[in-house]
Order: C-alpha cells, then structure tokens, then sequence
C-alpha cells in the first residue's frame, strides 16, 4: 500500500490556524510529517498507543506541538499525517535530544501497530498562496499532489503564479496554500491545499477556477495556462484529510 507523501499534510497539509502558526516568536515555512500505515486490524490499537505517545510530549515539555490529519477520502483511506509545522532549519539543531527521546518512545508504543512509516520535510510557499494568519484551523482540507518533471518546474511555477495572481484580485476569499516537498519525494513536489469548514464547503463556486481564468486572462491565455500545468506533470492525486484533534498535541502555555 503506497503511502501519501505530504504536506500537512503533510499535507500535510499547512492545515492550522495558518501554515506558518507555531510555538516561537519568529516561525519558520519547514513542517516535518510522518506518514503511517496502520496494519489493517491494528486501528483501534493504533490510537490508543498514539494517544499514549502524546502523554510523553506533554512530560517532556515539547515545544514543538503536533497535529494529526486522518485521510477520509481518496488513496490512502484511513491513514494518518503527523505534522509539526512553523519551523527553522536551526529548530532541528537546537531540539535533537528531544527529537531522539520522542523517536525511542515512538518506537516502543506506537510503531508495533504500523505496517509502514515514511517521513518527509515541506517549505511553504508564501508567494503562491493565500491563506491568511487569523484563517481559523480547517476541519478538513483538500490536498492535491503534482509530481513535476525536472524540465517543467519553471513552467509549473509559473503557470500557479499566474492563477494566484488572477484569484487574489477576482476571488480573494479562495483559501489555498502550497507547500513544497524539501525532502521525502521522488522528485520534485508541489501540494495544493484548500482548506474546508465542513463537506457542504466541498460544493464547486458559482465562478469554477477556469472560468475565473478566462474572464481574466481571455480563452486562449486561460488555456495555455492548463497545457503548461498538464505539461509539467508526471502524475497528480487528491485526497480528503480530516483533522484529529483526539490524536494531536500542542503544548501549553
């Protein structure tokens, strides 16, 4: 079973209060996300042995809070997204103790239930989104992974820039962010997240994004901006995540 390779979701998926929300004054665009597959009957098990592991991080006064998103629809069903989001390259420095105390108690109560677990670094990328500070944490949030080409990273770049562009003055309460995968994937990686209050929020625009293209762009710039995307590509998926705030942390004071 092939595992969801994020975001915040890592997918993951941004995916909180804002994709740059952490515990420090200055936070940084780096999130580091697990990505586990659970054995098929281990599920229950699973979540309990998770919500133990959690109990260790609030002993242990972790500053680094964590969040889990459960994929609901899409490939993937069922799995899970720990993310720990907002952060600079100098937090992995600073905080290696820690992060190898965690992973010992990982290993002893979580990782007997998984049949898989992967682990991947994401940037956010501020200048291709629009998902404001103060926007409240999603219940859910629609991701959709872009393996790119080597060739067609520039073309993508572009043709995304140029769709923010059009959104942000015809659409700005469409709520999105990218996120890049740093480290993890098979190539280079984009993730597109929007965010959703509710599965009613999931119903199209009166204005779908193509449309909102041609009206700004005219039918043939609207066009040439799907064919470099299309162009650009080797594969794309999407799924559903939900958020789980059962199985989450965030440290106190």
């Amino acid at each position: 079973m092939r595992t969801v390779h994020v975001l915040l979701l890592t997918v993951c998926v941004a995916f909180v209060i804002s994709p740059l929300a952490a515990q420090e004054d200055d936070p940084g665009p780096i999130a580091k996300s697990y990505q586990v597959t659970v054995k098929l009957d281990r599920f229950l098990q699973f979540e309990d042995a998770y919500r133990q592991h959690l109990e260790w991080h609030g002993k242990n006064k972790d500053a680094w809070a964590w969040h889990t998103w459960q994929v609901v629809s899409g490939q993937n069903l069922g799995q899970y997204i720990i993310r720990s989001h907002g952060h600079n390259w100098a937090d992995f420095d600073r905080d290696a103790s820690m992060r190898r105390s965690e992973w010992a108690d990982l290993l002893t109560h979580v990782v007997p239930h998984l049949e898989k677990m992967t682990s991947t670094l994401e940037t956010f990328e501020p200048q291709l989104s629009n998902w404001p500070a103060d926007l409240p944490r999603p219940a859910l949030v629609e991701l959709t992974r872009f393996e790119i080409a080597y060739d067609g990273v520039p073309d993508f770049r572009q043709a995304i820039a140029k769709i923010r562009s059009a959104v942000m003055d015809k659409a700005p309460d469409r709520h999105f962010a990218w996120l890049r995968t740093i480290n993890g994937s098979d190539g280079p990686t984009m993730i597109l997240a929007v965010p959703r209050a509710s599965w009613s929020d999931f119903k199209p625009p009166a204005t779908p994004l193509w449309a909102l293209m041609d009206e700004v762009y005219g039918a043939t710039e609207s066009a040439n901006l799907q064919q470099a995307i299309a162009q650009s590509i080797r594969s794309q998926q999407s799924f559903v995540i939900e958020y789980r705030p059962d199985l989450s942390f965030v440290p106190s004071g």
